[in-house]
């Protein structure tokens, strides 16, 4: 059962919770405060009832036998068991019981006891306080007995909480039609939790207490798993035993003998009743107390073995390796950087050289452009000077066709002949033909 879960349930069954805590112990008014003489001594003692415990299931998803070990509970009783402050065997018990009665129809059991006043060793005066202003309002009972398995009977395992059949305190199994487990989940009509029934119980010893057993299934199942794997050494137990008031280790792991006597209650189960819980807040404290405590020691618990010494150093010794090659990948990049920052200024050197030839070249193409004008205006010149020699070829041509017109004669001359140098004297009046040339 999760965390979640115990509250759910502590919501549903929460009159009967409070009903139960109402009358879990009371004066017995009639003769609450009687005197007792042993010879010229007297003294006074307090008469209580309890309900100290019934059949319902407590936080441990335990219940006892309302068949065999409420009876017996009742008788343990009525016989006379040390009423204990706060389970704590260290010193003499506050007072003794003085009745037991099992209620077949509630299947509760009513103690009847009394407490004496004055006790030095334990200050009964005040726990006598306590009762009477119902300050300390709940009981625990310490017992012995056998653990069985609530839906086959087969023997619970005392520490690890399963039987032989593999059912485990707290697991839901389903079951068919007819009443048996199935692992089908198609013939599922029902789910029931596996609980541990306490058969022959016998009741050592009951305490008022200022709460009750340890509360929260899922909160024991860690612990013991801290115990089996050996997390919790025994400096740590005691820690924890005097920082909750209790002996840790028989709290939850419980017997570890079949036959235990009262000479050794430290290796007795304290438990109540889930009707006699506490609080849900007082378990939210319990529980941030108990992990704070762990999470403080258990770092501390034990030296390391030679194996786990020797793996411990491999594994750094491989994180040292991994970080150097990641060391000399770094100090790689950084080499390449740093030869792409050599390679700059002769990048920039080419393209200063680069854009001083663009320069250089621009120039030369202007003074190409300034030599192409000038040859430009040479050639148009010299086009203008073709162009007065073609006009006197052209004049010349004209005075010779004069001049043969003249001499009397109508013969045109082909260009052939035109190109002939013949000699013709020249007519009167007209220049002749070596001043024309020389013109």
């Amino acid at each position: 059962m999760t965390r979640e879960e115990l509250t759910s349930w502590l919501e549903q069954h929460k009159p009967d919770i409070d009903h139960c805590r109402n009358v879990a112990v009371r004066p017995i008014s009639k003769r609450n405060r009687e005197l007792i003489k042993v010879g010229d001594d007297e003294y006074y003692i307090r008469n209580y009832e309890w309900i100290i415990s019934n059949d319902k299931v407590d936080s441990h998803y335990t219940y006892m036998d309302p068949e065999t070990t409420l009876p017996n509970f009742a008788r343990n009783a009525s016989e006379g068991v040390p009423i204990q402050p706060n389970h704590d065997y260290r010193v003499m018990q506050l007072g003794l019981s003085t009745k037991g009665t099992f209620d077949a129809e509630t299947n509760e059991v009513l103690a009847e006891g009394y407490i004496q006043e004055d006790l030095t060793d334990v200050n009964s005066n005040d726990i006598i306080s306590r009762l009477d202003t119902r300050t300390a309002k709940w009981v625990s009972v310490g017992f012995r007995g056998d653990e069985v398995c609530s839906f086959d009977g087969s023997p619970m395992h005392w520490f690890w909480g399963d039987c032989e059949h593999g059912h485990v305190i707290g697991d839901k199994i389903m079951i068919d039609k007819d009443g048996k487990e199935t692992s089908d989940p198609d013939k599922m009509v029902r789910t029931e939790t596996i609980y541990s029934k306490v058969v022959d119980g016998e009741l050592l010893e009951f305490s008022p207490v200022w709460r009750g057993s340890t509360p929260g299934a899922e909160l024991i199942g860690e612990v013991r798993s801290l115990f089996r794997d050996g997390k919790i050494d025994k400096p740590l137990e005691r820690n924890l035993s005097r920082k909750f008031g209790m002996d840790v280790r028989s709290l939850l792991i419980g017997k570890d003998k079949p036959n235990r006597s009262i000479s050794k209650p430290i290796k007795r189960r304290h438990r109540m009743s889930v009707e006699n819980m506490v609080p849900q807040e007082d378990y939210d404290e319990v529980s941030q107390a108990l992990d704070a405590a762990l999470a403080e020691n258990l770092e501390l618990k034990k030296n390391p073995t030679r194996e786990e010494f020797d793996s411990k150093i491999d594994e750094m010794t491989a994180q040292i390796a991994d970080s150097e090659k990641e060391l000399t990948e770094v100090r790689s990049k950084l080499k390449e950087n740093e030869d792409t920052l050599e390679e700059i200024p002769l990048a920039i050197t080419s393209l200063r050289k680069d854009a001083l030839d663009a320069f250089a070249d621009a120039a030369g193409l202007s003074h190409y452009e300034r030599d192409s004008n000038e040859e430009y205006q040479s050639f148009k010149e010299s086009i203008e000077s073709t162009d007065s020699i073609v006009r006197l070829i052209n004049k010349r041509r004209h005075y010779e066709t004069r001049n043969k017109a003249v001499n009397g004669g109508r013969k045109m001359y082909s260009r052939e002949e035109d190109n002939e140098k013949v000699e013709t004297p020249a007519p009167v009046g007209f220049p002749t033909q070596d001043a024309y040339n020389s013109a």
